[in-house]
């Protein structure tokens, strides 16, 4: 009984680790605007760690690097900047999501920031990210 438990699990974590595994890691990617994506982690249970450089033109966080989490499964990719690191704080947050398609990640963008008076704006894009050399 536990070899075929234990069989069981090694399948699992195996299925697991090997969907997670349609993006490379550690790997390099750019945006159309320029935006940098760098993905340094992805564990057997499917999650993502990196870090993101935004070139967004009048983006006061542009330029600098700030952490990224996220979750790959299979060709599905979902990952959040929080736009806060040691140097600026914007009080802003965007999430990707989409799905691998080659050396590209085609994604959706929702991105909210907070004013002075708690107020929140969001904004929709696309994003196209090409893996770099």
């Amino acid at each position: 009984m536990y070899r075929l438990a234990a069989a069981f699990l090694l399948l699992v974590v195996a299925t697991v680790s090997a969907s997670a595994q349609n993006i490379p890691v550690p790997s390099y990617w750019k945006n159309q605007q320029g935006s940098e994506l760098v993905l340094t982690s992805i564990d057997a249970k499917g999650n993502l760690a990196g870090s993101f450089i935004s070139q967004e033109p009048g983006f006061a966080c542009s330029g600098t690097f700030y952490d990224l989490k996220g979750r790959a499964l299979r060709k599905l990719v979902r990952f959040t900047v929080v736009w806060k690191n040691w140097s600026h704080d914007c009080n802003a947050e965007t999430e990707w999501y989409g799905r691998v398609n080659g050396k590209s990640i085609v994604t959706f963008r929702v991105s909210k920031q907070t004013d002075a008076h708690g107020r929140v704006t969001k904004k929709r894009g696309v994003d196209t990210f090409h893996e770099q050399p």
